[in-house]
């Protein structure tokens, strides 16, 4: 068994569906426009497990729309 805290930094790439869901994110709470940046040189971005779960949490589920680039996430 492994342990992780919801504060841990986690690393993934988005799909454009993911991106969509980013953005939308954005719009409703007023934040301007800007392209998810990548923090490593595979595209990939990171933020802690906390806001991921906020953020992308309520579209993951079975048989939704693939969000995470082969359902890929970094510890």
């Amino acid at each position: 068994m492994a342990k992780i805290n919801i504060n841990d930094t986690v690393r993934f790439r988005l799909t454009p569906h993911g991106e969509a869901i980013w953005q939308a994110y954005r719009s409703q709470r007023g934040i301007p426009f800007t392209p998810f940046n990548a923090a490593d040189s595979c595209g990939r971005t990171e933020m802690q497990l906390w806001e991921m779960m906020h953020i992308f949490g309520p579209a993951l589920y079975m048989g939704s729309e693939q969000i995470i680039v082969d359902n890929e996430v970094i510890v």
